[in-house]
């Protein structure tokens, strides 16, 4: 839970909460993925998650996320 709270630039309480849900809604809305049923993360939208955390959206300075934590889908 709290990777998934780091990517979508939540605070990370690693406890599941609305404020968790509306940012990942957000952050799919701005990758342009369909948000709907965002509580349900498949490939597709952790992908796009993951992708806007690397381009460094959030505030992100150098290298991608992934391969500072060897994260891969």
């Amino acid at each position: 839970m709290a990777a998934i709270q780091r990517i979508v630039n939540a605070k990370r309480t690693q406890v599941w909460d609305e404020k968790t849900l509306n940012a990942i809604e957000d952050g799919l809305v701005r990758m342009g993925v369909d948000s709907s049923n965002a509580i349900e993360l498949d490939k597709e939208k952790l992908g796009a998650l993951i992708t806007r955390y690397n381009r460094g959206f959030i505030g992100q300075k150098s290298e991608g996320y992934m391969e500072r934590t060897v994260w891969a889908i």
